[in-house]
């Protein structure tokens, strides 16, 4: 997968449920014929719980600030107590080719024991206030990376023993996730999509250098 565009996220964490968003990334990719919206977040999970997934209300603005898209999931943010983590969600969203910039809001939390924040029933929070107009002549910043250098080693691994993870970008991207399976599979592993302990035992195993 790569990455057409890249444009600055804003993003929010859910300080009443102790998560907390460390830095945030959008982008444009396409996927045969049609694009799609990326985001990905690292999470601060500051509650006592470990996470299993996070609900999310994404919107993307254009240039005159005014909001083109908007979609609310749920993706997948599997952290313990005290640790940061990883989390992305991907959607085909109407008017992504007027994007410029995106807002994301976590809106909640789901513990790995079933635990809601906020509670069941209990209204949402609202989401993050519309970014500030941006200034058509000014060039835009540059979006937060999430380039992971382990993810990056893992993905050359893969591509040398002939899995195809893409160009190595240090993200946990969905073409990677796929090559990380198909790779577990070969080996007998739990399909996680993850590059946990068990998968990097079998990637280190006469592995060549990246």
């Amino acid at each position: 997968m790569v990455l057409q565009r890249q444009f600055p996220a804003f993003a929010r964490g859910l300080p009443e449920c102790d998560v907390d968003v460390v830095r945030a990334g959008a982008g444009e990719f396409r996927y045969g014929s049609s694009f799609y919206l990326l985001v990905q977040l690292q999470l601060q999970n500051a509650s006592p719980l470990s996470l299993e997934e996070v609900r999310l209300d994404v919107r993307g603005y254009d240039l005159a600030g005014r909001e083109v898209s908007r979609e609310q999931g749920t993706a997948a943010a599997r952290i313990d107590p005290g640790r940061k983590g990883r989390s992305e969600w991907t959607s085909r969203l109407a008017g992504t080719d007027q994007v410029v910039r995106a807002s994301v809001s976590v809106t909640g939390v789901r513990a790995v024991n079933g635990a809601l924040c906020p509670a069941q029933g209990a209204p949402p929070p609202p989401p993050l206030a519309t970014p500030p107009t941006l200034d058509p002549s000014e060039p835009l910043p540059p979006p937060a990376s999430l380039d992971d250098p382990l993810i990056r080693t893992g993905q050359h691994r893969l591509n040398g023993r002939g899995f195809d993870c893409g160009e190595p970008d240090g993200v946990l991207n969905p073409q990677t996730r796929a090559c990380v399976r198909a790779f577990q599979r070969s080996q007998g592993l739990a399909e996680t999509g993850e590059l946990d302990a068990a998968t990097w035992e079998r990637l280190n195993a006469a592995a060549p250098a990246p």
